[in-house]
């Protein structure tokens, strides 16, 4: 399986793609999320791992052109942040489609174990494509809530 390294950052991509090297991973790399769009709709990948900070175009814009594409796989994002981020950046970055999230610096059995939760992920995706229910799956994963959340209260 491929994984797609997005990061403006030297090290960063090469730390990174010596991990998921480590595991077993072929990976592209991209220097910015213009470049990492462009590699996306070249090579077919399922997983991404992108910086949420770039020039050019950030980790979720570039989360949220790969969520409005109409490539058929479903596509695991991971968004990797450095610095402690809000409640509210979780929510945007949530609602940009991003999956999970990669946090630095990284550490090797994390990452490893992150990425076997994607694959699962992804292999649930297959079986349900397999059985003809993705259109509802993708639905019920991009629509967000439209319930309110229960409170104390209300009980």
């Amino acid at each position: 399986m491929k994984i797609l390294i997005v990061d403006d950052n030297a090290v960063s991509r090469k730390v990174m793609k010596a991990m998921c090297s480590r595991l077993g991973y072929k990976v592209v790399e991209a220097r910015n999320g213009a470049e990492g769009w462009d590699l996306f709709n070249k090579y077919p990948v399922r997983i991404i791992i992108s910086d949420w900070m770039m020039p050019s175009l950030t980790g979720i814009d570039l989360c949220k052109k790969i969520r409005a594409s109409q490539h058929s796989d479903y596509t695991f994002f991971f968004l990797i942040t450095g610095k402690k981020t809000s409640l509210e950046d979780f929510a945007t970055a949530r609602a940009a489609g991003a999956d999970d999230f990669v946090y630095k610096p990284l550490d090797f059995y994390v990452l490893r174990n992150q990425i076997g939760m994607a694959e699962r992920m992804l292999s649930l995706i297959n079986s349900e494509m397999d059985r003809g229910r993705y259109a509802t799956l993708r639905k019920a994963i991009f629509t967000p809530s439209q319930q309110e959340p229960e409170t104390a209260d209300a009980a």
